[in-house]
């Protein structure tokens, strides 16, 4: 088995912010400003709205370059379609009033899924690839347990090398550094990752016939019954909303 060298690397992650400059400025800019953050305490707030704000264009642009790819548009509607995106997401940042309080969170989370659904959705919309569907989610979901994995020993190898330097040769490393390394990690090489194995040509996935057998065992004895719990708690919380009226 050859190992990839250096230059395959660089090329890969070249060609990963060709197809999707606009995902990577968001994962980008959402490290950037939780990193500040951490660091500017008086504005804490405000740079924590803006690193939720832009961890939403992270699904929203990869959506939108998905359907533009699909659809075969040129490089000019694309982008003018992910700068639409991004004001949408710039009036979300400026009418948002934060986490703070609890309905406010939840009603982000909920904006956050409905745009990671997004992702599995839109680049299908008007076709009727059952099958290409399905193999499309299945690199998606695939490539992002291979992504979260690879981000996560990273970064425990990371921090281990540092409280390695900090405990047994004395280097003082700020207790910040761990976290802003965590955002780093997460917010710009876990997302390049997990764009290198998003696959192209989705109309073609059609002909693949492959299942894994590792994801069959997870999604039948793993995967359904945690849906059908959910699916469960979900409807006893409507129930109680709607004979509670609260």
């Amino acid at each position: 088995m050859r190992f990839p060298s250096v230059a395959t690397l660089a090329e890969r992650a070249r060609a990963v912010v060709v197809r999707f400059p606009w995902t990577m400025a968001a994962g980008i800019a959402a490290a950037i400003f939780a990193v500040v953050a951490s660091t500017q305490h008086a504005q804490e707030e405000f740079w924590i709205r803006a690193t939720a704000t832009a961890a939403l264009g992270l699904p929203l642009s990869l959506a939108l370059t998905l359907l533009a790819e699909e659809r075969e548009w040129a490089l000019t509607r694309t982008a003018a379609l992910n700068a639409v995106g991004f004001v949408l997401l710039g009036l979300f940042f400026w009418t948002w009033p934060g986490p703070d309080q609890k309905h406010e969170v939840i009603r982000y989370f909920q904006l956050s899924a409905g745009l990671h659904l997004l992702v599995a959705i839109l680049p299908f919309t008007g076709q009727r690839e059952s099958n290409a569907f399905w193999q499309y989610n299945r690199h998606l979901f695939l490539g992002f347990l291979r992504a979260l994995v690879f981000s996560m020993v990273l970064f425990v190898g990371l921090a281990v090398a540092l409280l390695a330097l900090d405990k047994l040769f004395g280097v003082k490393v700020p207790g910040e550094l761990y976290a802003r390394m965590y955002f780093v990690i997460i917010f710009v090489i876990n997302t390049a990752i997990f764009l290198a194995a998003v696959p192209s040509r989705l109309t073609e996935l059609a002909g693949d016939a492959s299942y894994p057998r590792v994801l069959k065992v997870f999604s039948q004895y793993i995967l359904t019954p945690l849906v059908f719990i959910y699916l469960v708690i979900l409807l006893a919380y409507l129930v109680k909303i709607v004979f509670g009226g609260e």
